[in-house]
């Protein structure tokens, strides 16, 4: 309960009980007193205060939700940029309007998995320094969004983290076995962002 809600009831409670008493002491009769209207009022009173503040603490908890949402979203736009402009997922398997659909997972998962066979590795056809360039161009912006992160909760902050950390590792390294480690873990961090709830 909020603290206005426990005030207000206290103040109906305690000028209930008081009236009350009064009305016991008193001997009146319900018929000829207006004691038991006052009791009457100060419950209803109460129930009010309870129903209000029950309906304006779930109207905070779905607008709430839905800030952290939009966030959420924000922040995909931004990995969305990432998928989109580095050419590791082809454009025709984004929507229209360039936004990658990421509540079906597979065509990322299918990536991540195609980046771990070696077989199939050459057949990708990943621009290495491309993508190192890329990543160095779109650090600031993810590192920019860490904030919106927190605002999410401390979950999305520490998986938002991770994709900073593994986006490091793609710049900063030097051979390809490690460029495909860094870039695997990076996708990995994604899909784990993407999956955790808010």
């Amino acid at each position: 309960m909020y603290k206005f809600e426990i005030i207000a009831s206290l103040i109906f409670l305690l000028f209930g009980t008081v009236i009350f008493n009064s009305f016991i002491k008193e001997n009146g009769s319900i018929s000829d007193s207006i004691y038991p209207e006052l009791i009457g009022f100060c419950l209803e009173g109460i129930i009010l205060v309870i129903l209000f503040g029950f309906i304006q603490r779930k109207y905070n908890k779905d607008n709430e939700l839905k800030q952290k949402e939009e966030l959420k979203e924000t922040l995909l736009t931004q990995i969305d940029i990432f998928l989109y402009w580095s050419n590791l997922i082809p454009k025709k398997e984004f929507r229209s309007d360039g936004k990658f659909s990421f509540k079906d997972n597979i065509k990322l998962e299918n990536l991540i998995k195609n980046l771990k066979d070696e077989n199939k590795l050459f057949e990708l056809d990943i621009p290495l320094y491309f993508i190192k360039e890329f990543s160095k161009r779109e650090l600031p912006n993810i590192i920019a969004l860490l904030p919106v992160s927190a605002n999410i909760n401390s979950l999305h902050l520490k998986n938002w983290s991770l994709i900073i950390n593994n986006l490091n590792g793609i710049i900063e390294s030097e051979k390809d076995e490690i460029f495909f480690e860094a870039l695997i873990s990076f996708l990995l961090s994604i899909k784990t962002f993407n999956e955790t709830k808010i």
